[in-house]
C-alpha cells in the first residue's frame, strides 16, 4: 500500500489567494459528492457505496454517492469536469472513460481532470449467461455461435464503454460477430439477462455475486491472468485459448484546478478507508485488490492502459476495412 503525503509547492501557494483561507483550512466543511456516472445497482455504484461508507469517518464530513446516469457515463463525467474546482465534486469511474476518449465518444479525457487516486482493482471480470441457457454451455460454444450465425447472439453493452470493448476484442480474436444491444448500465443489463432480452454480458462477478450463488447466472470465463480464488471453478479466457485480460480499476478524479491540498485530504481519507478492517475484510472476501495509487503514478497507470486500448481499437478498425 502506498502512503500519500501533503505536497506544498510554490504553485499551490500562488493559488491560495483564489480560495478563502478559512474554506481551504477547513476542507471539507460540507458533504463531498461522489458522482457515479451510472444508475444505482451498477458495479461502480457498488464499490462507491462500500468505499464511502468507510470513508466518511476519516474525511470528517459525509461522502455522498450521487448517481448521474445517461450517455454511457458521459453525462456524469461531463458534470464533474464542468463543476467548481473546490474539492466537493468528485468523479468515480473506471476504464470506460478511457475508451470513450479512444473511440471519440467524448472530446475530453483524463488529462482534463486532476488525479485523485485509484480505490480498488477488480480482477473478476467475466462473460456471463443466464444459467437456464443450455445453448451456451461454455466459451467455445459462444465463440462458435457468433462465427456460425454472426450478428444473432445478443451482447449487452453500453456503446463505447468497457463492455462494448470486451465484445469487440472477442469478435476480433474469434472472427465472429455479436449483435450489440445497448440497454444501459449494469443494472439494466442484469435485468435484461434475467428476462432473456439478451444472451450474454460482461461484468465483474463480485458485483453479481448473489446471482451466481443462486445459480441464476453462469460464468463462461474470466478475463484475468489467473483464476480468482473466490470463483475457483471459473476458467480464465487465457486457459481457454483467448489472450484477453481486462482488470477494472475504479478511480477518482477532480475538476481541473481543484486545490492540491483538498485532493491530498481526500486521498488520505480514502487510503485510511481502504485500510479499515471492515473494508479489508470485504475486499478479501471478494479477492479484490486495494490500490491507493495516486496522482501522477495513477495518471501513468491509466495512460498506459489507454495506450493499450488505442492499439487494440486501431487494429479492430483496420480489420473492419478489409
Amino acid at each position: 500500500m502506498r502512503s500519500l503525503k501533503y505536497v506544498f509547492s510554490a504553485f499551490a501557494l500562488c493559488l491560495a489567494p483564489l480560495f478563502p483561507a478559512d474554506a481551504a483550512d477547513k476542507y471539507p466543511s460540507k458533504p463531498v459528492q461522489i458522482v457515479v456516472p451510472g444508475a444505482p445497482g451498477g458495479d461502480t455504484d457498488f464499490w462507491a457505496r462500500i468505499i464511502t461508507k468507510n470513508m466518511s469517518q476519516y474525511l470528517g464530513e459525509q461522502a455522498i454517492v450521487v448517481n448521474v446516469a445517461g450517455g454511457g457515463g458521459t453525462i456524469g463525467s461531463a458534470k464533474v469536469k464542468d463543476s467548481a474546482p473546490d474539492g466537493y465534486t468528485v468523479l468515480m469511474y473506471h476504464p470506460g472513460m478511457l475508451l470513450q476518449t479512444v473511440t471519440g465518444s467524448t472530446k475530453y479525457g483524463i488529462d482534463d481532470f486532476e488525479m485523485g487516486a485509484i480505490s480498488v482493482v477488480d480482477d473478476s471480470m467475466a462473460l456471463i449467461v443466464n444459467a437456464e441457457n443450455k445453448n451456451l454451455p461454455d466459451l467455445a460454444a459462444l465463440a462458435n455461435a457468433i462465427k456460425e450465425k454472426p450478428g444473432t447472439l445478443r451482447f449487452a453493452a453500453d456503446t463505447g464503454g468497457y463492455a462494448h470493448f470486451h465484445a469487440l476484442t472477442f469478435e476480433q480474436v474469434t472472427g465472429g460477430k455479436f449483435n450489440i444491444v445497448d440497454v444501459g448500465g449494469q443494472g439494466p443489463k442484469v435485468a435484461a439477462l434475467l428476462g432473456g432480452q439478451i444472451d450474454t454480458m460482461s461484468a465483474p462477478l463480485n458485483t453479481v455475486k448473489g446471482f451466481m450463488e443462486s445459480k441464476k447466472f453462469r460464468a463462461l470465463g474470466m478475463m484475468s491472468e489467473q483464476r480468482n480464488p473466490a470463483y475457483p471453478d471459473v476458467p480464465t479466457f487465457k486457459e481457454l485459448g483467448y489472450d484477453l485480460v481486462f482488470p477494472k480499476p475504479y478511480f477518482l478524479v477532480f475538476p481541473k484546478g481543484t486545490p492540491e491540498s483538498a485532493i491530498d485530504t481526500f486521498n488520505e481519507a480514502l487510503i485510511k478507508a481502504l485500510k479499515d478492517p471492515e473494508m479489508l475484510k470485504s475486499l478479501e472476501n471478494d479477492n479484490v485488490q486495494a490500490s491507493g495509487l495516486a496522482k501522477e503514478e495513477m495518471r501513468a497507470y491509466l495512460t498506459k492502459m489507454q495506450e493499450g486500448f488505442q492499439k487494440t481499437y486501431d487494429a479492430y478498425r483496420k480489420s473492419q476495412t478489409k
